[in-house]
């Protein structure tokens, strides 16, 4: 019979521990910021904090009359119609419906430019300075930093770069339209589109003048919509370079 080894004899110190594994190459992983975020992601959230921005901005010029923060005359409500004025263009541009959208191409190209569009938001903070309340400088504040993580995107945002995106380029051409996300989302949740058709039906029956309104104007939407514009219309972007 063979000698049992060191180990195994009575008194013997233990057998030695299995050496611990080793680290995975690499170390773990690296939790990402904002420079490493795709190009798609980062106008995704340019996109969000924009709309919102437009929100706070309208909410914030309502509430300081509303609440008496500020005495009515004519400056402070001249101001208080152009903030929600501005309010309401970003928002309206970023949610990019087709009806909204092709009217404030016309009338406002300057925000269909990364760049024209941040200078606008620039502009719309000094507005609310303007106002010379608390609640108006806060949403100026926050409005100026908004327009520099734009401008911040635009010029050093390494996925900018990298997708060959310019200050100059429309940033609404990679938008999803908002109506046709509604028309997904009704597609998806069909249970809440005939709640909405019930009650459409519901409030046409019992204001028959209404409806026919309602369907007048819409059949002259559409007729209005179905006339196209002619090609050779120049560009209301001034951020377009000459062709």
């Amino acid at each position: 019979m063979s000698a049992q080894p060191d180990w195994a004899k009575n008194g013997a110190a233990a057998a030695p521990a299995p050496a611990a594994a080793a680290p995975a190459a690499g170390g773990p992983p690296k939790k990402q910021g904002v420079k490493d975020w795709s190009a798609d992601k980062v106008i995704a959230v340019m996109r969000m904090i924009n709309f919102f921005n437009g929100v706070f901005m309208i909410a914030g010029a309502i509430l300081q009359i509303v609440t008496g923060v500020v005495s009515l005359d004519f400056q402070v409500l001249l101001l208080s119609v152009y903030i929600t004025m501005f309010g309401l263009m970003l928002m309206c541009a970023e949610c990019h419906i087709n009806f909204f959208d092709k009217r404030i191409r016309k009338m406002c190209g300057f925000l269909y430019g990364y760049l024209g569009r941040t200078c606008f938001i620039l502009f719309a903070a000094s507005i609310n300075f303007a106002m010379d309340t608390w609640l108006g400088y806060i949403i100026g504040i926050g409005t100026i930093i908004n327009a520099a993580f734009n401008f911040w995107v635009i010029m050093f945002h390494p996925g900018f770069k990298a997708a060959g995106i310019s200050a100059s380029d429309d940033p609404y051409s990679t938008y999803t339209g908002g109506d046709d996300e509604m028309k997904a989302y009704l597609r998806n949740h069909p249970q809440l589109a005939q709640k909405a058709l019930k009650a459409g039906v519901s409030v046409a029956q019992q204001n028959p003048a209404v409806a026919a309104q309602v369907a007048t104007a819409a059949v002259s939407a559409s007729a209005n919509a179905s006339r196209k514009p002619s090609s050779s219309a120049p560009s209301d972007n001034p951020f377009d370079a000459p062709g």
